[in-house]
């Protein structure tokens, strides 16, 4: 991924979780392949289960199940309970770095 600006989505769903966010970094648990930067809403810690497709920032290819050709599928479309699409994350197929947080 490229060092560029990272525009935050400032929606209700970002304000219903203190206004803060952290932006993360998945990458493949096989290849350490980056997949895709996620803005994770809320305070940090907990389990990423699911990645809401409204909140990947930065992805090279559209592939809905994040599936490489080396690896295992990481994760599973389905619609979340609010209507919105997201991927179920399969853990162990995937890593996940943090950033610095980001404040209101």
């Amino acid at each position: 991924m490229t060092s560029k600006k990272i525009k935050i989505k400032r929606d209700k769903y970002f304000r219903a979780r203190d206004s803060c966010t952290r932006i993360l970094k998945i990458r493949c648990a096989k290849c350490n392949k980056i997949l895709f930067l996620y803005q994770k809403d809320g305070r940090p810690g907990g389990w990423l289960k699911r990645c809401y497709l409204n909140r990947i920032i930065s992805q090279k290819e559209i592939n809905p199940s994040a599936n490489l050709k080396c690896c295992k599928v990481i994760g599973i479309p389905y619609k979340y309970k609010d209507g919105r699409i997201a991927l179920k994350l399969v853990r162990g197929n995937f890593k996940r770095s943090y950033g610095d947080p980001v404040l209101k």
